[in-house]
């Protein structure tokens, strides 16, 4: 045999054994096993209230047996807390897919952590942080008897505007709303 079919015959053997190696069935990872979510969309919508937007990208293994919103003050937000809203399991929807969660009485001038959670059969995951920093409130805030109602606000430009509230009360700014 000469140095070139030698050669053929090395590089022929090498093929063959990467080809072998590629066809072989890998082991599964186990993340491929959980589900795979994020936080696709998060928005203020109100004074004190925000909007957030769940994206299912995977179920993972099996079908989702919770799925939820968490928001705080802190990173990391997790179920342990009361600031979390559950949300059931579309199974008939088309993945990826979104579901989304109002949350209120949040506080103006603070960062709020929010993440998305899943869980199947296989383990619970949680989404990176997103972040959403509240405005301050640029408003005082007025006090009016119980039981009384802001009906109407109205500006005639942008100075002079009015508060029209139950009862006959009125309330005047001429400096654009600071007071």
């Amino acid at each position: 045999m000469n140095t070139a079919q030698r050669l053929f015959r090395a590089i022929f053997v090498l093929i063959m054994i990467g080809l072998s190696l590629s066809c072989s069935k890998k082991p599964t990872a186990p993340e491929t096993k959980l589900p795979v979510v994020e936080i696709s969309s998060l928005h203020i919508i109100m004074e004190r209230i925000a909007f957030a937007e769940m994206k299912v990208v995977s179920r993972g293994s099996s079908r989702l047996t919770e799925r939820a919103i968490c928001w705080g003050t802190s990173p990391k937000p997790d179920m342990s807390g009361s600031n979390h809203k559950f949300g059931a399991e579309d199974e008939d929807a088309v993945l990826p897919y979104k579901r989304f969660c109002n949350f209120a009485d949040l506080e103006p001038g603070t960062t709020y952590y929010v993440r998305a959670y899943a869980k199947n059969d296989a383990g619970e995951v949680y989404s990176e942080d997103a972040t959403l920093t509240m405005p301050p409130m640029l408003w005082d805030v007025l006090e009016f008897p119980q039981n009384t109602y802001i009906n109407r606000i109205y500006f005639h430009n942008e100075y002079n505007g009015f508060i029209c509230g139950s009862g006959g009360m009125i309330k005047k700014s001429t400096d654009g709303g600071d007071t």
